[in-house]
């Protein structure tokens, strides 16, 4: 299954938003990166839950990018893509969300109060601090 594939499933399916929730009965963001993720094959560690172990209570952007380098790499926006997450921060550079960009400019994410959907990036890149990060840890090819 391609990345796409599961991404446009998921909002089809009307998930709606659980917190922490995991799988089909509830996503959080976090939940939807790992499932569009796990449907090609790459499982990736529960990022919310282990940044938090790593950064206390909060987790700074920077903080999170450092604990994972050995999965991601911080990328530019114009360099972008399918498969790259899109990690969001408020003022105060913590992290508040995380999706994934499953078409050009475009993301798959879980949102409170509505569930699993799929919106452009523009629109919250104008209210956040966005990072962007591209897997390259083992099955990093088949996310494309």
């Amino acid at each position: 299954m391609r990345l796409r594939d599961e991404a446009t499933r998921l909002v089809k399916a009307s998930i709606p938003y659980v917190y922490q929730g995991r799988d089909e009965h509830g996503m959080d963001c976090t939940g939807v990166v790992l499932a569009v993720y796990r449907s090609v094959g790459v499982d990736l560690p529960d990022m919310v839950k282990s940044i938090q172990d790593v950064t206390g209570d909060g987790f700074v952007l920077e903080e999170a990018i450092a604990a994972y380098a050995d999965l991601f790499m911080h990328i530019e926006e114009k360099a972008a893509d399918v498969g790259d997450l899109v990690l969001f921060a408020d003022n105060s550079a913590h992290i508040n969300h995380i999706g994934v960009i499953f078409e050009p400019r475009r993301i798959c994410h879980a949102r409170r109060g509505v569930g699993v959907v799929n919106e452009r990036l523009a629109k919250f890149s104008r209210l956040y601090g966005t990072k962007f990060m591209r897997y390259v840890g083992d099955g990093c090819e088949l996310l494309k």
